[in-house]
């Protein structure tokens, strides 16, 4: 006999608490499979904004690096582009602010290394990125393009 059994994970930077309340105000009350289509709707028009320039010919190394590009892309926005999130009281919780205010108070100088400004960069950059996607005036319009061939850099299109 087969089983299927339903589990829903809810997520935050801040608590297990926050993290509740994150799922509760995602999915209460849904079902699974409306869950899913919208997920795979919200991806598909996500993913469609970006077009890639000059593939190449149409070939089987071609269709590899287009796949390449287009999955770095869904791991890059698998990453909360938001750093702060709404508490059971309506107010913004930065998860950032938190942690540097703890880190100030353990070791000040701990934000200066390397590693922490490399970070804090690539966030960054994946935040603008991320953030430029979801621009509601930018809903239809292909706003990023990237020559997979010549790996060229991004270029925001506005």
């Amino acid at each position: 006999r087969e089983t299927s059994i339903t589990v829903w994970v809810g997520t935050s930077l801040i608590s297990a608490e926050q993290a509740r309340l994150n799922l509760d105000r995602e999915v209460k009350g849904r079902r699974f499979e409306d869950v899913e289509d919208e997920c795979r709707l919200v991806w598909r028009n996500l993913l469609s904004r970006v077009d890639v320039a000059d593939p190449g010919p149409n070939s089987e190394q071609s269709f590899k690096r287009v796949g390449l590009f287009y999955t770095g892309l869904y791991r890059a926005l698998l990453f909360p582009r938001r750093l702060d999130e709404i508490d059971a009281s309506g107010k913004r919780v930065s998860y950032l602010q938190a942690e540097v205010e703890v880190m100030q108070d353990l070791q000040a100088e701990v934000m200066q290394t390397t590693i922490a400004k490399q970070l804090i960069e690539s966030l960054e950059e994946l935040r603008t990125l991320a953030t430029r996607l979801d621009e509601p005036r930018l809903k239809s319009e292909t706003i990023i393009k990237h020559n997979v061939l010549t790996g060229s850099t991004w270029q925001l299109l506005d």
